[in-house]
């Protein structure tokens, strides 16, 4: 799955705004059959062994995919498809968080299984464990160490993205409720010490400069910064059951992951005005 949105992401950001109808519906045919898939075969094991359920978890993928084809049919006879920008982009990095996210439920379910669910509070426990757990935090990482390294140019973008890493590189709840929470929490607190001065040092260098997506971007992870501090909050305030008390703290692990698949596929870029420079 990791290869695959990497390569996924890839193949978006070397079309840029030159995207085809062909080549966009392409890459949401196959985003929502990879998610879809997922989705289908992660109920079909959590639910009672049955025939009714076996037909369910056959229909969750055969509606998604239906939706993301009644898209590509309904765009096709609009207008030509002959850009990628804003929403669509927004719409994409939901759908490859969405992926992230199945995979993580996914690989939690086949290696703890999915016993002892019965109210609303335990799934939330066990979703909050899933994300915060380093099924959902190896891939994420992989895939922001590919593109830091391998094909982002310097400028605000890859800071950007490099300081979404920092925040999310130690993740205190990672390795469960282990004795090394604590000393996660302090490299954590660092960290997200160091990735703001690295981010707003610059802005405050080039604040003559700076344009007014990139502004956007400044915005999107201060409001990255204060769920994040509130998640490192919830566990002292509500300390047990271990996963719900780390619940705010997935949330914003999620919204770090949109962010980031956003900032790669250019969600913010302008074409008006150039990147500031490193």
């Amino acid at each position: 799955m990791t290869a695959f949105i990497i390569w996924i992401l890839t193949y978006l950001r070397s079309l840029g705004r030159k995207i085809t109808l062909k080549s966009f519906a392409l890459a949401l045919f196959l985003i929502t059959m990879m998610g879809s898939m997922l989705d289908a075969l992660i109920y079909f094991i959590v639910a009672p062994p049955s025939f009714l359920n076996t037909i369910i978890a056959v229909n969750i993928s055969m509606i998604i995919m239906t939706v993301a084809v009644v898209y590509i049919l309904v765009a096709a006879t609009i207008e030509s498809y002959s850009s990628f920008t804003g929403l669509e982009v927004f719409v994409f990095a939901l759908l490859l968080s969405w992926n992230e996210i199945s995979m993580a439920l996914f690989l939690r379910i086949i290696g703890f299984g999915f016993g002892g669910i019965e109210s609303l509070g335990s799934y939330l426990s066990y979703f909050s464990l899933s994300i915060t757990s380093i099924l959902f935090l190896a891939p994420m990482l992989a895939e922001m160490i590919f593109f830091i390294f391998l094909r982002m140019l310097p400028g605000f973008e890859k800071r950007a993205v490099v300081t979404i890493f920092l925040m999310q590189i130690a993740d205190p709840a990672m390795l469960g409720n282990s004795p090394l929470v604590l000393p996660l929490l302090a490299v954590y607190a660092i960290l997200m010490i160091a990735a703001i001065y690295y981010l707003f040092s610059y802005v405050y260098a080039h604040r003559n400069s700076i344009n007014s997506s990139q502004r956007k971007i400044v915005r999107w992870i201060i409001l990255l910064i204060i769920i994040s501090a509130a998640g490192l909050l919830e566990p002292v305030i509500y300390p047990h059951p271990f996963g719900l008390s780390w619940l705010v703290f997935a949330i914003s692990m999620m919204i770090a992951m949109t962010l980031y698949f956003g900032t790669i596929l250019g969600i913010f870029h302008d074409e008006k005005q150039d990147n500031v420079p490193d």
